[in-house]
């Protein structure tokens, strides 16, 4: 184990018995919805910072997994005020501070099929899922998390006619008009995106829902709507009162 990932052993079982909550950034997603997690644990990632001139909200954890989000905005994602975690490919872009850390990305076959497998242990490595969400899953476990509550995942995507070519990623698609997020600005037009696998996320959602149950906990869904259904669904109102 290198340095850059013993690190991340400080976080382990940090939050045991405390739940926690994973905010996409899906349309459903209302600043309001935030305004009442300001207290919990909570986990975000990519343009989230869209909202926080909107709110007084701030997230306790940030993650970042995608190589073309992190290539174009990866300056922003420095200055946010929170701890935060990103594959160590980031390194060419992010130095690591105290409160950036990195971890290994591992197991994304593109070509082969989809075949999910969670990560016990974070400082070995974290598996990815075609989603920060499910990165940001394998956290909350590690931490000690078990009462986990998803916000603002839509599941739903419409997808753009219009593509493009990354060196390093391939195929990507050109943003003619942002409908997929909580804000209007979320992505301008002809900016490239990584396509969707909403299949290949159910798979590792199903996965992390049968650990979070066999370690006696749960993943709930809480977003108001959308397609995600592979967890039980309860309402935040409900979760929170």
């Amino acid at each position: 184990m290198t340095q850059a990932y013993s690190r991340l052993a400080r976080f382990k079982d940090i939050h045991s018995g405390r739940r926690g909550f994973i905010i996409g950034n899906g349309p459903s997603l209302k600043d309001s919805d935030l305004d009442m997690l300001t207290e919990e644990i909570t986990f975000a990632a990519n343009k989230i910072y869209l909202l926080f001139d909107q709110t007084s909200f701030r997230p306790t954890y940030y993650a970042a997994v995608d190589l073309i989000f992190l290539e174009n905005f990866h300056t922003t994602v420095a200055e946010l005020d929170t701890v935060k975690f990103v594959p160590k490919w980031a390194d060419r872009w992010l130095q690591p501070t105290a409160a950036t850390f990195f971890f290994q990305e591992k197991g994304l076959p593109k070509d082969e099929g989809f075949d999910p497998t969670f990560s016990y242990d974070i400082c070995q490595g974290i598996y990815g899922g075609y989603t920060v969400t499910f990165t940001s899953i394998q956290i909350a476990f590690f931490m000690g998390i078990r009462e986990l509550y998803l916000l603002g995942m839509d599941h739903t995507y419409e997808v753009p006619k219009k593509r493009g070519s990354h060196p390093l990623y391939g195929e990507v698609l050109l943003c003619e008009g942002e409908i997929n997020h909580f804000a209007p600005n979320y992505r301008v037009a002809g900016e490239p995106w990584s396509i969707p696998r909403p299949d290949y996320q159910k798979e590792a959602f199903s996965l992390a829902g049968e650990v979070f149950r066999f370690h006696g906990g749960r993943i709930v869904n809480v977003t108001r709507g959308g397609q995600l259904e592979v967890f039980p669904r309860l309402s935040l109102e409900e979760v929170l009162q």
